[in-house]
């Protein structure tokens, strides 16, 4: 097994150097890598994006999204959250087993005096808290197994990214469940900064597994595959964004020239079917601004563009177009 140093903590990388190595052609070996993201929230990979997150909270945090390949649910990265992938080659279906992943990172822990354990579908938990979220990706090139740990992560944040109004969203995509949650660190008699941390992991990983580790930088030539990755598939909203299952969004706002209520059928990340509702008053035929959001992207930049053009104040009376576009949106 080859133990790959990433420094990278951008999460659109990161996300296309997991595909890289585990469909590259370069790397036939076991892989283990640990890795961190900024300020990121993960979608897993059957999820609507929109129905995860809270859209308004993100943009003004300026807190990335991206989607990975695994399923499972949305998660949130940050500086205190480490992030370990396994790679594993010639694998059937029959072995696909979770728990053979997470027992290395158990006995890590255990070698810091802590007692974790394995529970229900993907977590790994402390006390009954969880502090790690599990998900695998299975094809013909092997299995790839990922999982957070989150060692001293901002939990404030972290509610507030992922507190989304479930009821505005129909949908046929994975939802997330809500855990309690702890920081292994506030767990840990010792004081550890989260690299002593990082490199124990690596130690104990490679020693349970009865491997020495062979570390591998990456050169020149895979560094630009990543990034073409990046630039076709994780960077883009089509990925991120268009890829969530057809859903339904209705939203009611009551705004200063009265109540609004936007009704989307969304398909591939964009408006298939829209009604809007209200007791607000217009001069013009409000069908003209349902039809000419048919095919949009239900994204903010396109939606307001749209509404713009059509000078919005001719078809809602006394309302601002900022007001508007959040009708649009959590």
């Amino acid at each position: 097994m080859i133990y790959i140093i990433n420094r990278s903590t951008n999460p659109f990388f990161n996300m296309a150097l997991e595909e890289y190595l585990f469909t590259s052609d370069k790397f036939q070996q076991d892989i283990f890598l640990l890795w961190q993201n900024e300020k990121t929230i993960v979608v897993g990979r059957h999820q609507n994006t929109l129905e995860e997150i809270n859209n308004e909270y993100v943009k003004n945090n300026s807190i990335q999204v991206v989607r990975r390949l695994s399923g499972g649910g949305a998660v949130y990265h940050d500086s205190g959250n480490l992030n370990f992938t396994f790679i594993k080659r010639n694998v059937n279906r029959q072995e696909i087993n979770f728990n053979y992943f997470v027992q290395p990172v158990i006995a890590a822990l255990a070698k810091l005096g802590l007692q974790a354990d394995f529970s229900g579908r993907n977590d790994i938990m402390i006390d009954g808290r969880k502090f790690s979220g599990n998900a695998q990706y299975f094809t013909s090139k092997g299995l790839l197994h990922h999982g957070t740990l989150l060692f001293d992560s901002d939990f404030g944040v972290l509610g507030k990214c992922l507190n989304v109004k479930e009821h505005k969203y129909i949908s046929k995509g994975v939802k997330s469940v809500q855990s309690r949650v702890v920081n292994i660190k506030q767990c840990m008699s010792g004081e550890y900064t989260l690299e002593e941390f990082k490199n124990k992991l690596v130690e104990t990983v490679f020693a349970y597994l009865e491997q020495k580790p062979m570390q591998i930088e990456l050169d020149e030539e895979d560094q630009d595959a990543i990034r073409e990755l990046v630039v076709t598939r994780y960077g883009t909203w089509e990925w991120n964004y268009g890829e969530s299952p057809q859903y339904n969004f209705r939203q009611e706002k009551i705004l200063p020239g009265g109540t609004v209520t936007v009704f989307l059928e969304i398909g591939n990340g964009f408006v298939e079917r829209c009604t809007i509702h209200g007791d607000f008053f217009t001069f013009a035929d409000i069908n003209e601004v349902t039809r000419a959001l048919i095919g949009v992207r239900h994204e903010e930049t396109a939606i307001r563009e749209v509404l713009a053009a059509l000078q919005a104040e001719k078809y809602f009376y006394q309302m601002e177009l900022d007001d508007l576009v959040t009708c649009f949106f959590e």
